[in-house]
């Protein structure tokens, strides 16, 4: 049992007491701050991983990218100087950051691993002449840290991507060619607001229209 017979809570002698309740108050006042910024920090992270994946998946990106993989698959490409590369490596910039400050993790970045692998093999003579030209080794590092966490995440979980990395890369090239292109398309469709009307739809129309039918048009989305 404590005796509490000579403790002093106020006035001389309590001194020690205040002093402690003083040190309590700093310590959780420093803990709700703390907890506040983590808080904001995660917050403000969310939005940043909102708006590079906006950026990936917007239309100039799209636009970007297939013009990259046409003209590599063309031989075409400005291997010093090319905008559209510089755009392509400086989002894997922004997400190697978020990675190092802990706010994407393995798992995350396993879900976006066909575009890092893929990028990087297909990137990977523009960045030597990148590297050469400034003499900077370690230029466009991102994107090799992103590779490198996805291989520790493969190798823990016992994810195979061979076929990946094994596919020649014109083949890659091709492949990146036919999405983006599939991309653009879609996005232009959505645009355009013009409703699909499927493959029965067409067949019921040109069967209306050889008797003379009316037929529906399109219908405008709203």
């Amino acid at each position: 049992m404590v005796n509490t017979d000579e403790l002093v809570l106020i006035g001389t002698g309590s001194e020690w007491f205040w002093t402690m309740v003083s040190g309590i108050v700093v310590a959780l006042t420093f803990l709700i701050i703390y907890r506040q910024l983590r808080a904001q920090g995660a917050a403000n992270a969310l939005q940043r991983i909102d708006t590079i994946n906006g950026r990936w998946s917007s239309p100039e990106m799209v636009l970007a990218r297939l013009e990259v993989a046409l003209a590599l698959r063309d031989g075409t490409l400005d291997m010093h100087d090319d905008t559209r590369v510089d755009s392509i490596l400086n989002y894997f910039e922004l997400v190697r950051g978020l990675h190092r400050q802990g706010y994407l993790d393995g798992e995350e970045l396993a879900q976006d691993a066909t575009s890092v692998v893929v990028w990087s093999r297909l990137l990977r003579p523009v960045i030597d002449v990148h590297r050469t030209d400034e003499g900077d080794a370690t230029l466009w590092s991102g994107i090799e840290e992103l590779v490198a966490a996805v291989k520790r995440w493969d190798t823990k979980h016992g994810v195979d991507r061979t076929v990946i990395w094994s596919t020649p890369v014109e083949a890659l090239t091709a492949s990146v060619i036919r999405r983006e292109t599939k991309r653009l398309r879609l996005a232009r469709d959505a645009a355009s607001g013009v409703i699909p009307i499927g493959a029965e739809r067409l067949a019921d129309a040109g069967s209306a229209s050889a008797v003379g039918s009316e037929v529906d048009p399109p219908v405008a989305a709203g």
